[in-house]
């Protein structure tokens, strides 16, 4: 299979991929409602999360003070050894607070690259030259790598934000019910687009 067949075929699919006025207005006064529904719970699991991060830096600390004051390479060992598993249970708060903390800017950001990409995913797709940039692109559009035969029959796995895309065009869009508990997966796409658009934002801006 040629690159040039396939690249004309997925310019088909995608110039042909669904898309109806109003879905990203729609999408941003979900992402807003929901995000004021749940500010106050997330706003308080990090700063749970965060004093918990604090608790153990002054463990980290402590650990640390000790073994630069003791003399038995036996028990300097053992506590290099607890330091190391306090920073390990950082790392891991840290990425969890990470994981629950999705900002207005985060919101803003989204929208106004979702404009750019759900509305016309062609323009950017087959436009940049950035391979990397490119790569991450179609992790926005694609849940995987489509075949050949998946752009063909009209059958590529999107992602969840182009599925709810399709939806919505097909009238079965709904901001209540099913959706509500798909809250998680909706943040999780929001930042990964977050990160593309921040990452490789003038170049973006240049492919549209």
């Amino acid at each position: 299979m040629s690159k040039r067949r396939l690249e004309n075929d997925l310019e088909r699919f995608l110039e042909h991929l669904e898309y109806r006025e109003g879905f990203v207005e729609v999408l941003e006064d979900l992402l807003v409602d929901k995000y004021r529904q749940r500010e106050r719970d997330i706003v308080k699991m990090a700063e749970d999360i965060n004093r918990h991060v604090a608790e153990l830096e002054a463990r980290k600390l402590a650990a640390i003070e000790k073994i630069l004051a003791v003399e038995s390479d036996l028990v300097r060992r053992e506590l290099e050894k607890r330091a190391e598993n306090i920073e390990r249970e950082i790392i891991d708060a840290r990425e969890q607070r990470n994981q629950i903390e999705l900002t207005e800017n985060d919101i803003r950001d989204f929208i106004q690259f979702a404009r750019k990409l759900v509305e016309k995913p062609q323009n950017l797709l087959l436009k940049v030259e950035d391979w990397s940039l490119r790569e991450a692109l179609f992790n926005l559009v694609f849940d995987e790598m489509p075949t050949l035969d998946d752009l063909r029959n009209g059958t590529p796995k999107l992602s969840h934000v182009f599925a709810l895309s399709k939806s919505f065009h097909e009238g079965k869009f709904q901001m209540v019910g099913p959706l509500a508990f798909r809250w998680n997966s909706l943040c999780e796409a929001v930042k990964q687009w977050v990160k593309v658009w921040r990452n490789w934002k003038t170049e973006l801006k240049q492919a549209s």
